[in-house]
């Protein structure tokens, strides 16, 4: 897909003092593991390259991972979590389960990570989905880190996924994929804010 980020660091009242935009080309491969299945993203350059962070002299994050946020609902992973049915709520004009979860470190095999520069740190998460009642396809996601991370100096990382059914003709089939992401993080005594969008979705097979 093409996304476009939109970097902000906010001051003490949530209004921003310096932003920046980039545009990307996101590749997602979706390979299956040995425990079930995984994805793997990327970002390219116009040309297909594979790219990084830009804009590392202002100190801001470039966040990902929003494709496969849904994971952790998936039956091979299940046991990683807890859940918690919290009931049911009207979310973007349909009827939808409220789902909370939340990692337990010791049995999940799925984590994040955290990096800045060669420090990396493996970030755990808990939070909430809505749930079509009618085709179980998550709507929306929002999740938190599991626990502050003095380590490193994150104290926050609260990101909310908003889902949209997309259409693909070759092969016909539908996908609900991540159309808008917004990120917040706490970082180093720094308030930052990603935008994340998402449009002109592409499907191929690669051998």
């Amino acid at each position: 897909s093409i996304e476009k980020v939109h970097q902000e660091k906010l001051n003490r009242k949530g209004k921003s003092d310096w932003a920046q935009e980039y545009k990307y080309r996101y590749l997602v491969l979706t390979p299956n593991d040995a425990w079930g299945p995984s994805v793997n993203e990327y970002r390219a350059d116009s040309l297909g390259k594979q790219t990084f962070q830009l804009g590392l002299s202002e100190n801001v994050m470039l966040t990902a991972g929003f494709v496969s946020a849904p994971l952790v609902f998936h039956p091979a992973y299940q046991r990683g979590s807890n859940f918690r049915l919290l009931g049911r709520q009207i979310a973007n004009g349909r009827s939808a389960f409220v789902v909370a979860y939340a990692q337990d470190p010791a049995k999940s095999r799925l984590f994040g990570s955290f990096q800045r520069g060669a420090e990396s740190s493996l970030t755990y998460s808990q939070g909430v989905a809505w749930i079509d009642t009618e085709n179980y396809q998550i709507m929306r996601l929002t999740t938190d880190l599991l626990s502050p991370m003095p380590q490193v100096r994150l104290d926050k990382e609260s990101t909310e996924i908003n889902f949209s059914e997309f259409h693909f003709k070759r092969p016909s089939q539908k996908f609900w994929l991540p159309e808008a992401v917004t990120v917040t993080l706490d970082w180093n005594g720094k308030l930052l804010r990603n935008q994340h969008g998402y449009s002109d979705f592409l499907v191929s097979n690669v051998d």
